[in-house]
């Protein structure tokens, strides 16, 4: 009996353990797409430097996104 209920307590902990990894790496995936949307609506109609984007050439970045009017017009 001892060991049944060891072996529960441990795969109840990593059910636990694996839902939990689970949200947070969904958590961290939504910030990091609320960053990038923050950033492409603050940086419209500018250029910034290709260093950020890995790139040699600065980026020019459009007047507009339709992705971002779209979540903001909800």
């Amino acid at each position: 009996m001892a060991g049944e209920k060891a072996n529960f307590v441990r795969d109840e902990i990593r059910h636990q353990y694996r839902c939990l990894k689970r949200k947070f790496a969904e958590h961290k995936g939504y910030l990091a797409e609320v960053y990038m949307i923050q950033m492409l609506w603050n940086s419209q109609r500018q250029v910034l430097p290709g260093k950020y984007f890995h790139s040699s050439k600065d980026i020019h970045v459009p007047n507009r996104f339709t992705y971002i009017v779209i979540l903001f017009d909800l």
